[in-house]
């Protein structure tokens, strides 16, 4: 039989640990295949997990093998002091798209990187807020795909990274398509308490589009109710955002069972004042589709006004409800992105990323 390329690495990572631990050195052409198999999970990918984590976090390019006989010693835990205050979380300014830098990089995909890479996207990143998950694929950038479901520490390692670099990583929760409200509420709270416990989560996005992902997710009423159980499990004071499809404001239509009643403004206000007011959702992040008009995004964004109604624009119906608000940019276009930033900075009534 034909030795698959995981098999390959495997092979390779035994072999040069036998000879680590036999004195003849390290070859650090091993590091990358060490993350092929943390990133795969090609047993044992928990020994080369650490390897990396210790060795990374170290900044020293010899990792820390285990000698036979001895019990594995656990890797070294950074100890990152800062934490953003709530004034500095609710500022938002990024690019997590990496628009600036040809979309080779994208930070929402952070935890998908080897940890050197990692710091290096955050050292060059002109932004303040990094949001990302842990667990995430995407089409464009097959190369960063990651799942720390079960290996979480990976996910809290690019937390940390954040912290170092005095960043604000938002924690995007993940969704499984199929699972029911309850369902997902039961998967993600062992994960989100345990950041709580590290002091690890300051600021919560409830999901990317999540109204694109099932019957339960695209239901107005059934959204409070995951806002619910949000506060439930964080408590009634972690600043919590929401996002939707492009041109998505709120959770109208199904809202108060509303669906089937012509698209009237009020309906979407209605859902902002009751998601601020009960659930203390502090703010939206907001997307315009990426080949709109540019001039038309502008306008639906923030200067389109209508008689006896909040605004102007999409923004300033935000803010009369109560919700900051965080235009979420995902043109392919770097100059476009630009224009976006300026746009938003002028206008002054809220963040970008």
């Amino acid at each position: 039989m034909k030795p698959t390329y995981d098999s390959f690495v495997q092979t390779e990572l035994a072999e040069a640990a036998r000879r680590f631990r036999e004195g003849h050195g390290f070859d650090p052409n091993i590091h990358d295949l060490a993350h092929f198999a943390w990133q795969r999970l090609i047993p044992p990918h928990r020994e080369y997990g650490n390897w990396l984590l210790a060795a990374e976090r170290k900044d020293r390019d010899e990792p820390e093998w285990q000698v036979e006989g001895e019990e594995p010693e656990e890797p070294e835990e950074p100890t990152p002091d800062w934490r953003p205050s709530r004034e500095q979380v609710r500022n938002w300014s990024g690019d997590f798209l990496d628009a600036l830098h040809n979309f080779e990089r994208p930070t929402f995909m952070l935890p998908g990187m080897p940890p050197a890479i990692q710091r290096e996207v955050l050292d060059a990143y002109p932004g303040t807020h990094v949001p990302f998950g842990w667990k995430t694929t995407y089409p464009r950038f097959p190369q960063w795909g990651f799942d720390h479901t079960d290996n979480f520490e990976f996910y809290e390692m690019s937390v940390d990274f954040c912290f170092e670099r005095q960043k604000v990583p938002v924690c995007v929760i993940h969704f499984e398509a199929n699972d029911s409200l309850d369902r997902h509420l039961e998967r993600i709270k062992p994960r989100l308490d345990r950041l709580l416990v590290g002091n690890r989560l300051v600021a919560l996005q409830w999901g990317w589009e999540i109204n694109d992902i099932n019957d339960w997710t695209c239901d107005g009423d059934a959204q409070l109710e995951y806002l619910d159980g949000l506060r439930r499990i964080v408590g009634p004071d972690l600043p919590l955002y929401v996002h939707w499809t492009p041109e998505r404001w709120s959770g109208w239509p199904s809202f108060r069972n509303t669906i089937g009643r012509p698209e009237d403004e009020g309906g979407e206000g209605d859902w902002l004042r009751e998601a601020h007011d009960r659930f203390r959702v502090t703010g939206m992040c907001y997307q315009e589709p990426w080949d709109k008009d540019l001039a038309a995004t502008f306008e639906r964004t923030y200067t389109y006004d209508k008689k006896n109604y909040a605004g102007p624009g999409i923004c300033g119906r935000c803010l009369t409800y109560g919700l900051d608000f965080i235009f979420f940019e995902h043109s392919r276009d770097p100059e476009r992105y630009r224009q976006v930033i300026e746009y938003a900075k002028r206008d002054g009534r809220g963040g970008w990323c």
